[in-house]
């Protein structure tokens, strides 16, 4: 996840306590005076919401540094293979704005790996990357390369709305075709890739 989403879902995390925690605390004083029983409930209400954003907040914090400590023994001791985009598609969400891609590519030297990798930086298909990834767990290989770099080296612009039905079966083998005409792919590749095409996968 990019950090800037990071950022942000800290900062709602953040507002979301400032004022149901001291609503519950509020709550609870009236209710300690004398206040009616609709305090207490609200106290409890709003208390309960505090918790609760705590927990996912603890939560959340915990998967992100066990995303990172797995990025970061896969940079340090990650096996390395080069990976082949062969399609970039536009996911339709957006992180501060900005549209996120999912690169689909596959690794020539370890049969069986693919890529699929979300970014808001797409590169072209046929773009080399560097991967790092652990033989126990080959599905999920992480991307070395700077893609922001890349993207701005490549002057890659948005891409354009996917075709559909035939148009789309056409378009996606004639990509395959300019990666297999390049050497980004083998014919093996190429036939395995047009077989999926064709069965709709």
């Amino acid at each position: 996840m990019p950090k800037g989403a990071r950022v942000w879902i800290g900062l709602s995390v953040g507002l979301q306590l400032i004022w149901s925690l001291p609503l519950a605390v509020f709550m609870y004083v009236l209710w300690t005076n004398g206040g009616a029983q609709v305090n207490l409930t609200m106290s409890i209400v709003f208390g309960t919401l505090s918790l609760a954003v705590v927990v996912a907040l603890v939560l959340t914090i915990a998967a992100w540094r066990r995303t990172d400590a797995r990025e970061r023994a896969l940079r340090e001791n990650g096996l390395r293979a080069e990976a082949v985009v062969t399609d970039v598609v536009p996911t339709g969400v957006r992180v501060n704005n900005q549209l996120m891609y999912r690169l689909i590519g596959h690794v020539p030297d370890v049969p069986g790996m693919e890529l699929r990798q979300s970014t808001i930086w797409p590169v072209p298909p046929g773009t080399r990357l560097t991967i790092a990834y652990s033989p126990d767990r080959p599905g999920r290989p992480l991307i070395l390369d700077d893609l922001k770099s890349l993207a701005h080296r490549m002057r890659v612009g948005p891409v354009p709305p996917l075709a559909t039905g035939a148009d789309a079966v056409i378009q996606r083998l004639t990509q395959l075709d300019g990666l297999r005409q390049s050497g980004a792919i083998s014919d093996e590749e190429f036939d395995r890739l047009k077989s999926d095409v064709m069965d709709g996968r």
